[in-house]
């Protein structure tokens, strides 16, 4: 197996274990949810030695017993998360569902609204998946306790393997790591970590079918690394940038400039009624799509616009504004970066597809929506953008 490929899924079977939620919760903003600036009270900052070094093992909840009459039937399918139990290196425990649970800070004593949220695709031979904590409904960058750990707290993972039913396993191509899930008498399945001083339960409830959302209307943060040594920014501006097929370039919508706060905080908004723009959508495979990256930069010619000769790249994702619209897609849809998407509006996460070597996106539950947010790079990001439509 590619020692990449299971360093990187070990690294977010850790995640999925701790890294995206600490033990300790220091200070957290009262992030906006439709126009509020934030507050700069800080961060929600996992501890940084959260992250086991070994990488850990997801195996099945010792209290639970595969087949005991719950989740019956092939675990092919879409499976979103409905809770996550987690317990931290000084037993700390924190459990959170995917409606705001507020959770106290132990150093200032104050309540901080948390929440995941979080989808699971499984096939006979693949399986994807985009999870994250919120604070106040927006993911949250933090400071990486391991180099593997991208400091921000949502993430996701596409990569080809096998599942079998019948030891509700499944077993990334290359023999590891092994997911391990156990069917729960309700219905639900449970996937279990056990790390170096921590633990964790994360809870699926199938789900065929995602809400619909015709209309987009979302608030971003764009949040600054938490490290010295920061690039000056200086004409910060945001945008989406809708990746379209063929040689055409990017399509840059949403443009605003950004302002940050002494805690590093700046607040954009993402408004859209009814379906994007006509020249952003891709009919490639059978049904029209659209993707878009949430993108900040530096404007440094200061014209109100992105220059790839000029200006300078520091926020590209993860999180992708993304649509589908109606149709029967394609044969060719499934084996597509866009395979996950749901009809209508989502936010979905840019992660590489280990089976394909390319990129891919895999939307979050739209129950409760997730925000468009953006954690901006202390130096500048270089390299092409990633290709999601044909």
């Amino acid at each position: 197996m590619n020692g990449n490929l299971r360093g990187s899924l070990l690294a977010i079977a850790s995640l999925l274990g701790g890294a995206a939620c600490s033990d300790t919760v220091t200070g957290t903003p009262a992030l906006p949810d439709a126009g509020m600036t934030p507050s700069d009270g800080g961060t929600v900052s996992p501890d940084a030695g959260m992250t086991p070094s070994d990488g850990g093992t997801v195996s099945p909840d010792s209290g639970m017993t595969p087949g005991d009459g719950g989740a019956t039937g092939s675990l092919v399918g879409r499976w979103r998360v409905v809770g996550w139990d987690y317990t931290g290196p000084a037993g700390r425990r924190i459990v959170l569902n995917d409606r705001n649970t507020p959770v106290t800070d132990p150093m200032t004593g104050m309540p901080t609204p948390l929440r995941t949220n979080g989808v699971f695709f499984l096939s006979p031979t693949r399986m994807s998946w985009a999870f994250g904590t919120l604070a106040g409904d927006h993911f949250y960058a933090y400071a990486a306790p391991t180099p593997e750990d991208t400091g921000y707290s949502a993430t996701g993972t596409t990569a080809p393997g096998l599942l079998d039913d019948a030891t509700n396993t499944f077993t990334v191509a290359g023999g590891a790591p092994e997911f391990r899930f156990t069917r729960n008498a309700d219905g639900t399945i449970s996937l279990a970590y056990m790390g170096v001083g921590e633990s964790s339960r994360t809870t699926l409830a199938r789900a065929p079918t995602s809400p619909t959302r015709t209309n987009l209307n979302a608030t971003g943060v764009a949040q600054l690394a938490p490290v010295t040594g920061m690039r000056p920014l200086l004409h910060p501006r945001f945008a989406l940038l809708w990746d379209r097929a063929g040689a055409a370039g990017p399509l840059e919508t949403n443009g605003a400039a950004l302002t940050f706060g002494p805690q590093g905080y700046a607040v954009y908004f993402v408004v859209q009624a009814g379906a994007p723009p006509a020249e952003a959508q891709s009919t490639a495979y059978g049904v029209p799509v659209a993707t878009a990256f949430t993108f900040v930069y530096d404007d440094r010619d200061d014209n109100g616009r992105y220059d790839a000769a000029t200006d300078e790249t520091r926020g590209l994702g993860p999180l992708v504004v993304a649509w589908r619209g109606e149709g029967t897609p394609a044969a060719s849809f499934a084996e597509s970066p866009v395979a996950d998407l749901q009809p209508g509006w989502q936010i979905a996460h840019l992660h590489r597809d280990y089976g394909t070597g390319g990129s891919a996106v895999v939307p979050y539950d739209t129950t409760v929506m997730v925000n468009p947010d953006t954690p901006v790079s202390a130096d500048v990001l270089r390299g092409a953008l990633p290709r999601l439509v044909r």
